[in-house]
């Protein structure tokens, strides 16, 4: 499907008119024997061959196949002439129903419209554009939509509504040179670069015009398009001729006349005649004017190209201009009868496509921004509220904190006010003289539980705890007796373990140290913590947390104000 999708972007430049079918090697009826729909259309694509896509045509029906039917279609409509490709186009388009995707039916409608624009019915070309425009939105054809829009925004052009063509092509120019437009093609591009020239040359704006104008001709000779560069030149003869730079225009225009005689173009030579003649006119020689504007004419009578880009009209009225002038009366009412008859169908179509255009087009498209808008409108108070309920969260979310630390500094407070009035000798009570079945109940001899309670007494006074290195099994062997006995004896008359209760002597070492001798305040945490025989700050606050349920730091701010 890959070839079939080339040639379906190559829709607009039809290029597969130029393969003629007696270039192709002729196949025989044996050789499309057994072959399926998708095989016959591959093979026709190739050979360009229209008597293989009716067969596939047939074939597609016969397995009920509406992607080949569709794209069989479609290419049928490529290769025929005339009122034939409407044929073809339809086809697609009343099996809409029973199929939608992004390509059909809106490649259909499209081409119908360029066919009618071709042909100068802009009425006809304007309903399908629309249509085009309308399926391709609906099932996103990117293609569809920038030629749909490009021919929209050329007929609003046509009709004089430079302003809303102009937003338009600007709309197509940003796709043209995004990394989206990958599948454009290089004809298109330049088109769409010369659309929005060509406004500005409308609009007088010139600075504008020539920054296109000047990209167009780089962008065509870059690309080797004879056709556009030549349409860029004859927009910058314009510009120049409405500079009032005759000479320049003159001689830009008199560079293309050739091309576009040789080509038989119509519709840029009627423009290249309009032109030259406005030269001449102001550079008094209306002779020669008059003769330009006259093949205008006879070009308007082969080609039946009335569109406001072929000056006709404005070519009658410099006629009927010239010879109400001249009083030349027999030449003045045929031209002025050709005017009234060329402004009375100009009307008809403007009014027309205007109406379509703002009705089918233009109000849609409002609508559909709108709607964006009111969704944008939704979603920004959506991220408002839900930023409202987040706000409310997060000032709850403080507000507890607050009180939190708030409750927390008062019960600080509090246990400093006790700590500060709380006298903190050592606090274990003497026990020498506990009653012997006390002793006997922890299985060790009371002469050594004795002597243990002594020496720890000795110990607390000589403040022998402030000793970081102090171990249990250091200490009871210098007391004369073994761990086990010391733990015990500790568990049962201190009430804790024997870590803890090195850490209860030292923390209240700490406090009344702190209380008395205002320069340990200066000391920073882990000076302190040294001090009072813990290895680091983290164990000392701990300790210090456990034993008084507030900070050493708090302690000794708090200290310090009270000092104050």
């Amino acid at each position: 499907m890959k070839l079939l999708i080339r040639i379906f972007t190559c829709t607009l430049f039809f290029f597969l008119y130029h393969t003629t079918l007696s270039q192709n090697k002729v196949i025989s009826t044996d050789t499309l024997k057994n072959k399926t729909a998708q095989e016959l259309l591959t093979i026709a694509a190739s050979k360009a061959d229209t008597i293989i896509l009716k067969k596939a045509i047939k074939a597609a029906k016969e397995e009920n196949n509406f992607d080949i039917l569709t794209d069989s279609y479609y290419l049928m409509g490529l290769y025929a002439k005339d009122e034939h490709k409407l044929l073809y186009n339809d086809s697609i388009i009343n099996l809409k129903d029973q199929f939608n995707n992004s390509r059909y039916p809106a490649s259909a409608y499209y081409a119908k419209g360029f066919y009618y624009f071709n042909k100068r019915n802009f009425i006809k070309a304007t309903d399908n554009f629309i249509k085009a425009n309308e399926y391709a939105n609906r099932y996103y054809n990117k293609d569809i939509i920038v030629r749909s829009k490009q021919n929209l925004g050329l007929l609003k052009q046509e009709t004089g509504d430079y302003k809303q063509a102009l937003t338009i092509y600007k709309e197509n120019f940003s796709y043209a040179i995004s990394k989206e437009s990958s599948l454009l093609l290089p004809e298109d591009y330049l088109e769409i670069i010369f659309s929005v020239a060509s406004i500005y040359n409308e609009l007088n704006k010139y600075d504008s015009l020539y920054y296109y104008n000047k990209l167009g001709i780089r962008e065509s000779l870059r690309l080797k398009d004879t056709a556009k560069y030549n349409v860029f030149i004859l927009n910058r003869s314009k510009a120049l001729f409405n500079e009032r730079k005759y000479d320049s225009s003159l001689y830009n225009l008199n560079q293309i006349l050739p091309y576009y005689t040789s080509n038989n173009d119509h519709a840029n030579l009627s423009v290249t005649y309009y032109y030259l003649a406005k030269n001449y006119f102001e550079l008094k020689k209306d002779q020669q004017a008059i003769g330009l504007l006259k093949k205008v004419d006879s070009l308007y009578l082969k080609s039946n190209d009335a569109r406001p880009k072929t000056k006709v009209k404005e070519s009658y009225e410099l006629l009927t201009s010239y010879y109400r002038d001249q009083k030349q009366l027999e030449d003045l009412i045929i031209y002025q009868d050709k005017t009234i008859a060329l402004t009375n169908r100009l009307h008809a179509d403007e009014l027309y496509i205007n109406k379509k255009i703002v009705n089918d087009y233009d109000i849609p498209v409002i609508l559909a921004d709108t709607k964006k808008t009111v969704e944008k409108i939704k979603a920004k108070e959506e991220r408002v509220t839900l930023f409202s309920y987040f706000l409310v969260i997060i000032i709850i979310t403080i507000l507890i904190i607050l009180f939190y630390l708030n409750s927390r500094r008062k019960v600080y407070k509090k246990r400093f006010e006790e700590l500060i009035h709380k006298k903190h000798n050592t606090p274990l009570k003497s026990i020498t003289n506990e009653k012997a079945s006390q002793k006997t109940a922890l299985n060790i001899p009371d002469t050594v539980i004795t002597k243990i309670l002594t020496s720890l007494e000795k110990f607390e006074k000589n403040k022998e705890f402030l000793n970081s290195k102090i171990s249990i099994a250091g200490l009871a062997k210098s007391i004369g007796t073994n761990p086990n006995y010391l733990s015990k004896t500790v568990n049962h008359f201190k009430k804790m373990s024997f870590s803890q209760y090195i850490n209860t002597l030292r923390i209240a070492y700490a406090i009344d140290s702190l209380k008395s001798d205002p320069m340990y305040r200066k000391y920073t945490l882990k000076a302190i913590a040294a001090e009072f025989g813990f290895n680091n700050t983290e164990s000392f606050s701990k300790a210090f947390y456990k034993e008084t349920g507030i900070k050493p730091s708090f302690f000794m701010k708090s200290l310090e104000k009270a000092s104050a």
